[in-house]
């Protein structure tokens, strides 16, 4: 049978002890009330007060008989009389009298059966004496007129006397053995009462017996399960699922309920957090609610982690990456079709394309375009030929724009992925052109079946950007070789002359000892130079228009290596690969002021490693050409730290 639940049981049981208590009560007091207002009850009293007025009536006689002159106790002795007939008839006939002990009235039936014998017997008895008592106040009047002599009414008053006290003491008697009977009735009536009583009290005790356990069963033993439950569960100990009968209370059995559901709970964060911890971010965890706090914060921390495993895998994929590239960018930075291939084919492995393309600028201004030296598709190198000019189509644009474009929606037949399988359009494809600060050297396009990730657009990016510095010192290092042939070629054509040259020997004498004196002048002055700006703390260096480095002393060498830890080099690119990314706009804002023809000194504060100020006063000058065109800037820094800095204004 299932239990009721707490709320109702506890009312329940507290109605049931209200009417036991309440219905007790009311039926003991009516009890006690009807013992009171029981008709042996009265009759006892007035038994009593009949007794006590009878002897109260036989001591006035005898001192009337002694003092029959006394007039105060001749009406004492009419009234104790006259009360005790009262008494006498309300005891056989019934009445209401209110007896000195009584505090309310009490009224009596007329006698009824063996009471109306013992009320006639009493009565009967009562008469006799009334009448030697009214002929013991006869007798007093006439002796107090003198109708009597005094002989006769002594002999009167003997016999009466006599007379009154047997029948006093039978009247005593009756009324004793009248109390006695009526006190073996009340006390048959109180029997009843104390037995209305222990009934009561043995129905209050079983009820409270029966509650104790209905409750103990229902509360007591269920929630000490309960209670040794959230015990262990506040210590994180393991603890077996509680069960409770049928017996228990709704509100226990649900409560136990929830307490092994938290329980569970626990084993399951328990257990999401160990698989967390050894790295199983896919473990199945489902927060119980929108407020619960901790499962939230479980699954937070795990996406934070996943977050923090992703990236560090994509920056560790991004560093081994670089290094790959930079391995080839060494081997192959002097044959450009290697570089090319290798780069595009690498990368399009790398980042999980499907093919790639690898364009070289070639050309000035209106004539310039972009020509497709390597391409790589699905492992098989392509050998094609295609030039894209400078503004048309998706790459031309890109180039023009020196921005590069990711597209997801590829135009219809702009470029197909073949394979065994035949042609099919990509799904995204990027664009990204080869800049060194605003010098554009090609583009590099990809396309694949996958859409990019963020991090593999970057490393795109970087890696383009990396390919464009390899390329500019490519053409550098082919622009000196192009130089050294074109030296080679002049060799042999002085060699040629030299029969020529030798015949106008003698005419050239003296304007070859002039020109070896003049040349070691020159080598002279170079070395001068070369040790002046060597052997000095001032920084030299020099830019062509396109900010790439001509030219820096020793000195400038060390700075840039020991602040920003880059080795420089003819042909790099400052603006880009040099100053800093914070600094670069202010930076071009003076090279280029330069360039324009202007000469202006700045002062700059420079930071060091140790956050201290390093104060530098920085010239830069125009470079000329003969035909006094500009043709680059050459710059000066000069450490100024220990002159006064304050009144300086920036």
């Amino acid at each position: 049978m299932r239990a009721l639940n707490l709320h109702l049981s506890l009312r329940l049981y507290l109605a049931i002890s209200l009417i036991l208590v309440i219905g007790g009560g009311i039926v003991l007091r009516q009890l006690w009330i009807n013992r009171l207002d029981s008709e042996y009850y009265a009759r006892q009293q007035l038994l009593y007060n009949a007794s006590v007025a009878l002897l109260e009536c036989g001591y006035i006689a005898q001192l009337v008989m002694r003092t029959p002159e006394d007039d105060n106790l001749r009406n004492q002795f009419s009234i104790v009389r006259l009360k005790v007939d009262n008494l006498m008839r309300i005891l056989l006939q019934g009445g209401t009298v209110t007896p000195s002990t009584a505090v309310q009235p009490i009224t009596l039936e007329h006698a009824q059966e063996e009471e109306l014998i013992r009320m006639q017997q009493l009565i009967s008895i009562w008469q006799e004496v009334r009448k030697a008592l009214e002929q013991l106040e006869t007798n007093m009047l006439a002796a107090s007129s003198n109708s009597l002599n005094p002989v006769e009414y002594r002999n009167q008053l003997n016999a009466i006397g006599d007379f009154l006290t047997q029948n006093l003491i039978k009247l005593d008697r009756n009324i004793e053995l009248a109390i006695l009977k009526t006190n073996l009735k009340l006390q048959e009536e109180e029997t009843s009462t104390f037995a209305w009583l222990y009934t009561y009290l043995v129905i209050l005790s079983i009820h409270l017996i029966a509650g104790f356990v209905y409750f103990r069963d229902l509360i007591v033993k269920p929630l000490k399960k309960i209670i040794q439950k959230v015990l262990a569960l506040s210590e994180g100990k393991n603890s077996e699922e509680i069960i409770l009968s049928s017996g228990s209370a709704p509100e226990m059995i649900l409560l136990s309920k929830g307490v092994n559901q938290l329980d569970e709970i626990q084993r399951s964060m328990a257990e999401f957090a160990s698989q967390v911890g050894r790295g199983n971010y896919n473990h199945s965890f489902t927060a119980r609610s929108k407020d619960d706090i901790l499962g939230l914060s479980l699954l937070a921390m795990r996406d934070n982690l996943m977050r923090a495993d992703k990236e560090d895998a994509i920056r560790s994929w991004a560093n081994e990456g670089q290094v790959k590239f930079g391995d080839i960018f060494r081997k192959h930075a002097d044959d450009l079709e290697k570089l090319a291939y290798h780069t595009i084919s690498e990368l399009v492995k790398y980042v999980g394309a499907n093919q790639g393309f690898f364009f070289v600028l070639e050309g000035e201004g209106e004539k310039a375009y972009l020509e497709l030296i390597a391409a790589y598709a699905y492992e098989k190198r392509k050998y094609l030929t295609k030039q894209v000019p400078v503004g048309s189509g998706l790459l031309g644009q890109a180039v023009l724009e020196k921005q590069s474009l990711y597209f997801t929606d590829i135009p219809q037949n702009y470029v197909t992925i073949t394979s065994g399988l035949g042609e099919a359009t990509p799904s995204c494809l990027m664009i990204t052109p080869l800049l060194v600060g605003e010098v554009v050297y090609g583009a590099i396009e990809i396309a694949g079946f996958q859409p990019f990730e963020p991090h593999q657009i970057n490393f795109i990016e970087k890696i383009a950007s990396d390919v464009a510095s390899t390329l500019a010192f490519t053409k550098a290092s082919e622009k000196t070789r192009k130089l050294l042939e074109e030296s080679q070629m002049f060799a042999e054509q002085m060699r040629a002359q030299e029969e020529e040259m030798r015949q106008n020997m003698e005419e050239l004498v003296a304007t070859q000892e002039e020109m070896q004196r003049i040349q070691a002048e020159i080598r002279k002055k170079e070395a001068s130079l070369s040790n002046l700006i060597n052997n000095t703390d001032t920084f030299i260096f020099s830019l062509d228009k396109g900010f790439n480095l001509l030219l820096a002393n020793d000195a400038f060498k060390r700075y840039i290596k020991s602040s920003l830890g880059i080795d420089l080099h003819p042909g790099m690119n400052m603006l880009n690969e040099v100053v800093p990314e914070a600094t670069r706009q202010i930076r071009r804002q003076q090279y280029e002021r330069a360039l324009a023809g202007e000469s202006f000194t700045v002062i700059e504060n420079h930071k060091g490693k140790d956050h201290s100020d390093n104060y530098y006063e920085i010239s830069f000058q125009p470079i000329y050409t003969q035909a006094n065109q500009i043709e680059g800037v050459s710059v000066f820094m000069r450490n100024i730290t220990h002159l006064n800095p304050i009144r300086w204004e920036f």
